[in-house]
């Protein structure tokens, strides 16, 4: 399972890194279209907006995985093992009650845009759902990750309470 979830995460930081890549030529080519022929690329803005839904979204999978979150651990570094692996879970729980409700607006805002049929104003018309399905999937991968993730803390701890009691401890 961790495999799949490294080739997933792969995969989208490769994603994000094209829209990030993607974005920054739309706005140096509108830009210099404004610049040198008084004309731009039609909703460059609209565009990368979307494009930076994928930027940011994807990669929160693997920031996940790879417990790359921004925390402060002063405190928790000086206490037990057994008590760091008890706060990962339950920290790991408690973020995936905040982000099921998250999960399930993107979830509804997809299903707006869709059944909608909305559309951006601008010249080219663009539609909405496919920012909204990026933010869903990039949305619903981060979830899976931290389910697995939360999953595997919890065997952990399990498999370290089994070796402790085994040895004496």
């Amino acid at each position: 399972m961790e495999a799949a979830f490294r080739s997933i995460e792969r995969a989208a930081i490769g994603v994000a890194a094209l829209a990030v890549l993607a974005a920054g030529a739309i706005i140096v080519a509108s830009v210099g279209g404004r610049t040198f022929f008084g004309i731009g690329v039609p909703d460059a803005e609209i565009i990368v907006q979307d494009l930076m839904v994928l930027a940011v979204l994807l990669p929160l999978a693997a920031v996940a995985g790879r417990r790359a979150h921004i925390a402060v651990d002063l405190f928790v570094r000086g206490l037990s093992p057994r008590i760091q692996r008890f706060l990962n879970a339950g920290i790991g729980a408690l973020s995936i009650l905040f982000l099921i409700p998250i999960a399930w607006s993107g979830w509804h805002d997809f299903q707006n845009a869709w059944r909608g049929g909305g559309y951006y104003d601008g010249a080219l018309e663009i539609a909405e759902w496919p920012g909204r399905l990026a933010f869903l999937v990039g949305f619903l991968l981060f979830v899976a990750r931290s389910v697995h993730r939360l999953f595997t803390d919890i065997r952990r701890s399990a498999e370290a309470g089994e070796a402790g009691a085994e040895s004496g401890h």
